[in-house]
């Protein structure tokens, strides 16, 4: 089941969070799927997978779900061990080799998961999570990373995507406090009612957000970017279906 926590994670990336892309090959000529892959946050991706919209959209399987959902308890047990064999802040050393277990272990899952999917499912998956989390250097940062890369942005085009994605940043956060004050209630949704209006008072900002962000780009970067998300899905009724679908309606 997705857990709430993910829900949020997904509103704050819109669809997105957590990817955690690192850099791969080089070679400008290989689908994003072979050059990236989807690094320390593959256990919400793998979350994701389980929803009803986006194995939709990626046309999953029964059998490949089944393949899928197995993948996750082997990386969470990897990443436990990995963080119990080397503590936080015990020394630099401890620290490197506590992310290179995280890699390694992030690594060993997309690459099953690889062969689980086909090549043209994977591509799907990818083109979903950058349609609205590439323009977050905050929300997102890797993926923005890869964007930059992909599409050779310049120092000036990085400043203003940086200025767009910290002024959308803002307004969540008071979208959020505002929420939660007006039901009086802890910033994290409880209900399926408060959620559906964390949603659909934080998409917007979003939006927008992406709006201003592809007029940053050049003509023919915006055609880049347009070839690398595919069709473009409506995220917000995603969204709502997947809260529909984990959070049953049980208030009047």
């Amino acid at each position: 089941m997705l857990r709430i926590s993910t829900i949020i994670l997904m509103i704050a990336a819109m669809l997105a969070p957590a990817l955690n892309v690192q850099a791969g090959v080089a070679d400008n000529a290989q689908p994003l799927r072979k050059r990236f892959y989807f690094g320390n946050s593959t256990a919400a991706i793998l979350e994701m997978l389980e929803t009803d919209p986006v194995r939709r959209e990626t046309n999953v399987t029964d059998s490949q779900k089944k393949k899928v959902a197995l993948l996750k308890p082997e990386l969470v047990a990897a990443m436990e061990k990995a963080a119990r064999d080397n503590p936080e802040n015990v020394s630099a050393e401890r620290d490197e080799k506590r992310g290179e277990a995280f890699t390694a272990a992030a690594k060993a899952t997309q690459k099953k998961l690889d062969e689980i999917l086909s090549p043209s499912q994977l591509d799907r998956l990818w083109e979903i999570m950058i349609q609205d989390g590439a323009f977050q250097p905050l929300g997102c940062p890797e993926l923005y990373v890869m964007l930059v890369k992909v599409l050779k942005l310049t120092d000036e085009q990085t400043k203003r995507l940086d200025a767009i994605s910290s002024d959308a940043e803002t307004a969540k956060a008071k979208a959020i406090e505002a929420e939660s004050k007006n039901a009086n209630k802890p910033t994290q949704p409880q209900t399926r009612k408060e959620m559906l209006a964390l949603i659909r008072r934080v998409h917007p900002i979003y939006k927008l957000a992406r709006e201003k962000s592809l007029k940053v780009l050049t003509p023919k970067q915006r055609e880049m970017f347009a070839k690398m998300t595919g069709k473009a899905v409506d995220h917000l009724t995603m969204l709502e279906e997947m809260v529909d679908t984990e959070m049953p309606k049980r208030e009047p």
